[in-house]
């Protein structure tokens, strides 16, 4: 093992994500070609560079005031530890992982708290029934009587975008809300959970450029009722990007990853704050785990183990 990637494994051991480690090995003098040819080796390949963002975007983002004034715990045991203030209130927040790492959960177990601290909770699902997702909450435990979730059928959202689509202009001709009444008439909730953005990518297979502007549509209009939105993306292990086009990581406030990593013979659940825009927080990978009471991370444990190549 040459002395890059040695150093890059030390590293990865004491908790340094591998934006960190790629820092730390340019400061040691390291070229880069030898420090992407360690991390790629080690399961950490480059992400691919990002497109500049589409007008319409980049006119979203420049309008978007960095958010100030109160912040918010989510209550899941050990977490907010990783956070100096906590999180901004009225933002927009990117859970991505792949399939089992336990995005679900860690979202249920933060509206349960959050509504047990007194906030309006919505969860929208686009894929499992409500039923099962209360049992998810039965079996960890957690008060669910006063959250509202409701299903939206995520080819509905894409036929009536379609229907409404000005293709020549690309722009919707009826407001978001017209398009699908995503929350229900006469509810006004402090925080929304969505899951998941992946599965309405889906229903617009072959038409990326719908999905684009719904997408733009959903990120302005949540904004406008000024909720706090967590926004469920599935994605591989050790992901190249981070939502289903990478539109939404621009539009994203702040990016929370959870992997499921190879340790030995077993496997270990792990997670991180990528970013989080107007919080001050931790940049490192922290363990943590499901059980019968909920998730519980572990700030101050370290990662001993390494991605899947």
């Amino acid at each position: 093992m040459d002395d890059s990637k040695t150093l890059a494994v030390r590293l990865l051991q004491k908790g340094y994500s591998p934006e960190a480690v790629r820092k730390a090995l340019h400061e040691k003098g390291y070229p880069e070609s030898a420090v992407e040819k360690a991390l790629e080796e080690l399961g950490f390949p480059k992400p691919a560079e990002k497109a500049a963002e589409p007008p319409e975007i980049k006119k979203t983002l420049e309008a978007k005031k960095s958010p100030e004034g109160e912040f918010f715990k989510t209550g899941v045991a050990g977490f907010d530890n990783l956070l100096e203030k906590g999180i901004p209130r009225g933002i927009t927040i990117l859970v991505s992982g792949s399939a089992g790492t336990g995005k679900t959960l860690f979202c249920l177990n933060a509206m349960s708290n959050l509504s047990k601290q007194g906030f309006q909770c919505l969860y929208i699902s686009l894929e499992e029934s409500e039923d099962r997702l209360r049992k998810h909450m039965d079996d960890m435990g957690l008060e669910n009587s006063g959250i509202a979730i409701v299903r939206v059928d995520p080819f509905r959202i894409s036929r009536s975008v379609e229907a409404l689509q000005i293709k020549a202009e690309g722009r919707l001709l009826a407001k978001l809300e017209d398009v699908v009444e995503i929350i229900p008439k006469g509810l006004k909730p402090d925080f929304i959970f969505i899951d998941s953005i992946t599965a309405i990518a889906a229903a617009f297979a072959g038409r990326e450029v719908n999905y684009r502007v719904y997408i733009e549509q959903l990120f302005k209009y949540l904004e406008q009722i000024k909720a706090t939105t967590f926004l469920i993306s599935e994605t591989t292990d050790a992901p190249r990007k981070l939502s289903p086009t990478g539109v939404e990581e621009f539009l994203a406030d702040g990016i929370i990853v959870v992997y499921h990593i190879q340790n030995r013979m077993s496997r270990e659940r792990v997670i991180e704050i990528l970013k989080m825009r107007g919080a001050k927080h931790k940049e490192k990978l922290v363990p943590f785990e499901i059980t019968s009471t909920g998730v519980v991370v572990h700030p101050d444990q370290e990662v001993f183990a390494e991605f899947d190549k």
